[in-house]
């Protein structure tokens, strides 16, 4: 069952990277948005938290709160799980360099996940825009060659995860203060 999904993650995989070969004319867009994204969701949530209403503040926090423990989600997946990066396993050359880090979970997906599903807890206005900057961020990791379907889908996941995390830490702080 394992190597049924495995084969079916390289397949989608070289499916989506080839589209960078006959598509060429999206190379720039996607590795501009793979590269410059991620950063952008945060500098929203940013502008929106020191700028915006009471959620926005909230939010910057809970989003403060989530990133150490992505981190650390990330690190622990790192030490029990190594998957290298497709263009270490497959003859392909990918489109940005990118270390040889762990593939397994994507860190850019990851931290796209957090920017998106922290401003969903409070409802805020740009929560479908970020999701639709999280969904171009996974999409371009797999289209510049560096990571595999299910890399950007359990950084989506980690992702998640550290928010929720980060959710319950901040109600159980705001419980015992009051």
């Amino acid at each position: 069952m394992l190597e049924v999904i495995q084969n079916l993650n390289t397949a989608l995989f070289l499916q989506i990277f080839s589209l960078s070969q006959t598509y060429p004319f999206l190379n720039l867009t996607l590795i501009l948005i793979t590269d410059y994204l991620v950063f952008i969701m945060f500098f929203i949530i940013a502008l929106f938290g020191l700028f915006g209403g009471l959620r926005d503040r909230k939010t910057l926090v809970l989003t403060i709160l989530s990133i150490p423990l992505a981190y650390l989600i990330i690190n622990i997946l790192n030490i029990l799980v190594f998957e290298p990066r497709p263009f270490i396993t497959l003859p392909i050359e990918a489109l940005v360099p990118d270390p040889t880090t762990p593939s397994f979970p994507s860190r850019h997906a990851t931290w796209s996940a957090v920017a998106t599903f922290a401003p969903l807890f409070y409802k805020t206005r740009y929560f479908i825009f970020h999701l639709i900057f999280m969904i171009l961020v996974g999409f371009s990791r797999i289209f510049v060659g560096v990571h595999y379907p299910l890399d950007v889908l359990s950084g989506f996941l980690v992702g998640l995860l550290a928010v929720s995390l980060a959710w319950q830490i901040k109600k159980l702080i705001s419980r015992n203060l009051t």
